[in-house]
């Protein structure tokens, strides 16, 4: 008879913490872009961070954006009328001795696009 597997005590509390992520980032992904502006995005994140000790978030302005000489970025926050915000997140739960596990996204929250403006190869005009 094979061994049974260990259950981690903490398996419903991991499971739990992915559960309550998915459903944040999704309830954040379905606001319309009038609420969901990157200066709500950054109080949500700041929120996060003070419910969480092991969480802490910086949140960037125009300014420290510039400073930090992300043109690219700021070129992208032009289509905008709202002020950019670049959001850093760190978790600092695990043991030293653990490699860290870096994650990167992004949110945009206003149309970038969609409507593509490039010519068409075969023109559905006829």
């Amino acid at each position: 008879m094979p061994a049974r597997p260990r259950r981690r005590p903490q398996g419903l509390e991991i499971g739990a913490a992915v559960g309550g992520g998915m459903a944040l980032a999704r309830d954040l992904a379905n606001l319309p872009p009038n609420v969901c502006t990157p200066t709500y995005l950054g109080k949500r994140a700041l929120a996060l961070a003070a419910q969480w000790p092991s969480i802490s978030a910086r949140i960037y302005d125009q300014r420290a954006i510039k400073g930090l000489k992300m043109g690219a970025f700021l070129a992208v926050t032009q289509g905008s009328d709202q002020p950019p915000r670049l959001i850093v997140c760190e978790y600092r739960g695990a043991r030293r001795s653990v490699p860290p596990i870096c994650l990167v996204g992004k949110g945009i929250t206003f149309d970038s696009g969609g409507i593509s403006l490039k010519g068409s190869a075969r023109p559905w005009t006829r």
